[in-house]
């Protein structure tokens, strides 16, 4: 069964095989076309908007505090921060 289905394919010239193909596909991707098209841009969107929300309203922690850990213990894991100093570790003495 099968191999005669792939010896039509291998006498068929895949100029035919393309017209074929464009012939059936033409209304499935005409339906989808817009949605294709749209779903990088909108992809990129999404990435950046969750990004932009996750900076926005995330809370600061210190380096090696984890913001998870320190929201469930409910203690400021920015504490002992000194105003305007780096997130890095402050300044160079």
């Amino acid at each position: 069964m099968i191999k005669p289905a792939i010896e039509v394919m291998g006498a068929l010239p895949t100029v035919v095989i393309g017209l074929v193909a464009g012939i059936w596909l033409a209304p499935i991707i005409e339906q989808y076309l817009l949605a294709v098209l749209a779903l990088p841009l909108l992809l990129a969107a999404a990435v950046l908007l969750c990004g932009a929300l996750t900076h926005r309203f995330m809370p600061r922690c210190r380096p090696g505090v984890d913001p998870r850990a320190a929201a469930a213990a409910g203690v400021d894991g920015a504490a002992g921060a000194q105003p305007g100093a780096a997130a890095g570790g402050g300044a160079v003495r």
